[in-house]
């Protein structure tokens, strides 16, 4: 089993790395266009504050889907979080926003929030392929086979500094096979 957001080569796929870069370059774009349009408007705006909260705000989305590129141990740990928090705030911004920069913005989280689901669906249907078949036709085998696989599902675990999900053995005492 390996973390979420890894293929089996231990990359992700190019597609779902463009679907990363998409919105990053439409944010990119709005978050210029956004000041310019402001800049060219007037100079001295009575809520200038909201102009740079809106502008930090969005090169912050951009930033953090960027940081999801990265290969390293750290950043793939929390590459879905960085995702999902990217999308859900490009979401509320471009809701919020929307009879101005909304609909980029808009455009740019469902993106990214589909960059952050894929993995994720990816995994859920090889974990469910993953999963052993019961060797017989006796259904109260079957029982305890669906129940010793379901507890020992529940004791694989992710741990820090490790890269690769551990079995926690008992259920009183949580030590780690080695």
């Amino acid at each position: 089993m390996r973390p979420m957001a890894i293929g089996s080569a231990g990359r992700e796929s190019t597609t779902l790395r463009r679907l990363v870069w998409f919105p990053i370059v439409i944010v990119a774009i709005s978050d210029i266009g956004y000041v310019l349009i402001i800049r060219t408007q007037d100079s001295h705006s009575p809520d200038g504050f909201r102009v740079l909260f809106v502008a930090a705000y969005l090169a912050l989305m951009a930033v953090m889907l960027g940081v999801s590129l990265l290969d390293r141990p750290v950043i793939i740990r929390v590459r879905p979080a960085l995702r999902a928090g990217a999308a859900a705030g490009l979401l509320i911004l471009g809701v919020l926003a929307v009879f101005s920069i909304g609909i980029p913005i808009v455009a740019a989280g469902a993106l990214a929030t589909g960059a952050a689901l894929l993995p994720l669906h990816a995994r859920a249907e090889a974990d469910a392929a993953a999963r052993p078949v019961f060797p017989g036709n006796d259904p109260r085998w079957q029982k305890t086979w669906d129940a010793a696989l379901a507890v020992l599902a529940g004791n694989v675990k992710t741990v820090p500094h490790y890269d690769h999900p551990v079995l926690v053995e008992g259920s009183v005492y949580p030590g780690i096979w080695q």
